[in-house]
């Protein structure tokens, strides 16, 4: 299959990968500065914004990492430091089990389960707020498009109107927001043992998407380096953007290590 990406920069390759419902658009208020100092690629993951899916109604991490080994091998990178946010953070890690990764900042990642799965509440909270925005696209997508682009329509700072759209389309509407749920949080990441480059985690104090019981640092080896940053929720990236530049840079220079 052929995953959509965007390329901007020079220097190190540097991998972003979305969240559960997103599309590459997300990472839009962090391009501008990682680009640059890196080569960066930016993904929609199968199953969202302009990537087909992958076939079968569970769709894991494991799946998803694989099809960007693939288009690494497309685009001739043995490896690549990666930037994953909550799915894609839990994907990322897989990558690098794969030998593809170089370093990893996992952004409020997914797969640090305490048990076998994720918290039932935060699952039915995921799985309740993506289909109450699907029933109810028909009335609210019209009024999003409409409002998004209203100067008095609060928006993270650098998102354009066009990039928020696109966020609403994919969350209410991606084929593979079910299937990449059920496979991420029924089953833990298991391989941190084959990790053995660097590694950041970062989660915000206020998340309630990966809750402090789905934060288990045993699931990592014992050098990730572990950041929690006070007023931030789960889009820590929009939140406290220069904290996790500041990270990304640290991480691949290998300083924290």
């Amino acid at each position: 299959m052929s995953v959509f990406f965007q390329r901007l920069g020079a220097g190190e390759p540097l991998l972003l990968i979305h969240g559960l419902g997103g599309v590459g658009r997300y990472w839009e208020p962090l391009l501008e500065p990682l680009s640059e100092t890196y080569d960066v690629i930016v993904v929609d993951l199968p199953g969202f914004g302009q990537s087909p899916s992958l076939p079968g109604d569970v769709v894991g991490p494991d799946r998803l990492a694989g099809a960007l080994g693939d288009l690494l091998d497309e685009l001739d990178l043995p490896d690549v430091h990666v930037v994953g946010h909550s799915l894609g953070g839990y994907v990322g890690f897989e990558l690098a089990a794969l030998g593809r990764a170089r370093t990893v900042v996992g952004l409020a990642p997914a797969g640090l389960w305490s048990r076998n799965g994720q918290a039932a509440r935060s699952r039915w909270r995921l799985r309740t707020m993506h289909y109450a925005a699907a029933f109810s696209r028909p009335v609210v997508r019209p009024f999003v498009h409409l409002t998004a682009g209203l100067p008095y329509v609060p928006l993270p700072r650098g998102l354009s109107a066009e990039s928020a759209r696109a966020l609403y389309d994919s969350y209410s509407s991606a084929p593979g927001f079910e299937p990449a749920l059920r496979g991420a949080t029924t089953v833990p990441f298991t391989k941190g043992d084959q990790l053995t480059m660097p590694l950041t985690v970062i989660f915000g104090i206020d998340d309630w998407v990966i809750v402090r019981s789905d934060r288990n640092r045993d699931r990592l080896p014992s050098h990730t380096r572990w950041i929690n940053i006070s007023g931030a929720g789960h889009n820590v990236p929009w939140e406290r953007p220069k904290d996790i530049i500041n990270a990304v840079t640290q991480t691949v220079g290998g300083q924290h290590v």
